[in-house]
């Protein structure tokens, strides 16, 4: 029990009645086709180490100490590393599974990524311990087409992989070497720009392609760094092709879009104005401190966003108008002049499809043209947006300066902390 690799929780599932249900969800691997093809017969030599133990233990402060003595050192154990990920395969004549036992509960899709190939496969995982990565090339060519299973509660990973030629493998091919690690840097994937285009005066919509092989998934509230050199990085927050589909959690993609506002003296965004079509632009794994199941349950979404703090807001927006649940989305949206609004059209048509959706616009430098709201953040506008909050969640987003006061203005209202999420960095 002690050395199985999830524990005496694990095993008791399936305490005194029929497991084959149990067994085949997690250990299918286990089975003469796929054990006798790749077994070895050798010696057993054992070896035996006799642990020295203390002669006087002393538990102090729950914690256990070896009492020191002439000649004696004291010792207190080392906290536990985190466990390891482990790394198993088995195959049909059809198939070739690659299985990692992550040892992570709680795992996402955006947690795993991978470049599959007729030849190789390389997988990312987002684990407890770090990036976990397991690098390989088949024996033989197999279809590069894979949808992760991911087991949640117990953290296990499966890559099911079909083979292009039906028979069986004498091993699932060669390792590279290291080829099961933790990395300790961040993982950069090469994309190449495919698509460009001014918004408006300073704001640019940019589209990037990944390699065909590779496929990720940045979840709802998640973002990538995006670095076109080796020093310089920035995150941001894909979109979604289009606000009017159904479209709020896509597929696995190799396909990612961004808004973003060009500063003329910003390290990273003066350089992306001179970027050309094809050019690489490297791409971080995806992160997601956001946490869709924070708006379960909820009927309201408000969003307070100012510039392109609107980016995380699209897809947010599209989730909740995904779901019944929610009767009421809205946005507040400040910009400064009427050339700095994004997105204006695509909202307005968004809100007449939909009529739980609704945008209000306001100016902090607008011109005498101008019939809409104006001013900066206050507490007052704020109070007038949110109307009544039960069962409402709150997203902010945008400039530092903005973002404090957003959350000032809602404490001073009484609106709960816990039904507030501000997108910072």
């Amino acid at each position: 029990m002690v050395n199985h690799p999830d524990g005496r929780e694990e095993l008791l599932r399936g305490a005194g009645k029929d497991t084959t249900d149990l067994f085949n969800e997690v250990h299918r691997w286990v089975n003469i086709e796929s054990m006798l093809s790749k077994c070895v017969v050798g010696k057993l030599l054992p070896s035996f180490i006799k642990p020295v133990l203390p002669s006087v233990i002393n538990l102090k402060n729950g914690v256990m100490e070896q009492i020191s003595k002439p000649g004696n050192r004291v010792q207190v154990p080392r906290p536990a590393a985190k466990p390891l990920p482990t790394f198993d395969w088995f195959q049909t004549p059809d198939i070739v599974s690659l299985c990692v036992y992550t040892k992570t509960s709680n795992l996402q899709p955006y947690d795993v990524a991978f470049d599959l190939t007729p030849l190789t496969f390389t997988g990312y995982i987002n684990t407890s311990a770090g990036v976990f990565k397991i690098n390989l090339s088949f024996f033989n060519k197999v279809v590069p087409e894979c949808t992760p299973k991911i087991l949640v509660r117990t953290g296990k990973v499966e890559f099911v992989v079909p083979k292009c030629t039906k028979q069986l493998w004498p091993s699932y091919g060669k390792a590279e070497i290291h080829h099961c690690q933790i990395l300790n840097t961040q993982v950069w994937i090469k994309s190449k720009l495919i698509h460009r285009e001014k918004l408006n005066h300073n704001t640019w919509s940019l589209s990037l392609q990944l390699d065909d092989s590779f496929k990720c998934n940045v979840p709802v509230g998640g973002h990538v760094s995006l670095r076109i050199d080796e020093k310089i990085s920035a995150k941001y927050t894909p979109l979604i092709s289009s606000i009017f589909g159904s479209e709020s959690v896509p597929d696995m993609s190799n396909k990612l879009h961004f808004i973003i506002k060009v500063y003329p003296k910003g390290n990273f965004t003066s350089r992306l104005k001179d970027i050309q079509l094809d050019q690489v632009v490297m791409v971080s794994l995806p992160e997601s401190p956001f946490g869709i199941q924070k708006i379960e349950g909820r009927q309201k979404l408000l969003c307070l966003a100012a510039g392109t703090g609107i980016t995380p807001m699209v897809r947010l927006v599209r989730e909740a108008l995904n779901r019944d649940s929610f009767k009421e989305v809205k946005i507040i949206f400040w910009n400064r002049t009427e050339a700095d609004m994004l997105l204006n059209e695509e909202f307005n048509l968004l809100a007449t499809q939909d009529p739980r959706f609704h945008v209000t616009h306001v100016l902090t430098s607008p011109s005498e043209k101008w019939r809409g709201s104006a001013g900066r953040v206050n507490k007052k506008q704020i109070e007038e947006f949110l109307g009544t909050t039960d069962q409402s969640f709150t997203c902010i987003c945008g400039p530092t300066d903005f973002t404090t006061s957003c959350i000032k203005y809602l404490s001073e209202l009484h609106y709960p902390e816990s039904s507030i999420y501000a997108f910072l960095g």
